[in-house]
């Protein structure tokens, strides 16, 4: 399994579980604390943005390692070529 799949892998994990943290959260303080329903709500798109964050960050360490193996296979291919 290559790096970027692994990555992405642990990218969907850590979001699918921050999805449910939130979620819980919601539920928990808007049963237990009187009149934070409407407050509280701003949890659910604030753990969206922490995953595209992530996401985002996971895409540049992906992109970025796979930028370095190219670029060492051209320099290679050029040291072969001399």
């Amino acid at each position: 399994m290559s790096d970027k799949n692994k990555l992405q892998i642990i990218s969907n994990a850590c979001c699918g579980v921050l999805m449910l943290i939130a979620i819980l959260v919601f539920l928990l303080v808007g049963i237990f604390v009187p009149d934070s329903w409407h407050p509280v709500w701003v949890v659910l798109p604030a753990s969206g943005l922490v995953c595209g964050i992530i996401s985002i960050i996971v895409t540049a360490i992906v992109n970025c390692k796979n930028l370095k193996e190219t670029t060492k296979e051209i320099s290679d291919i050029k040291d072969e070529n001399k």
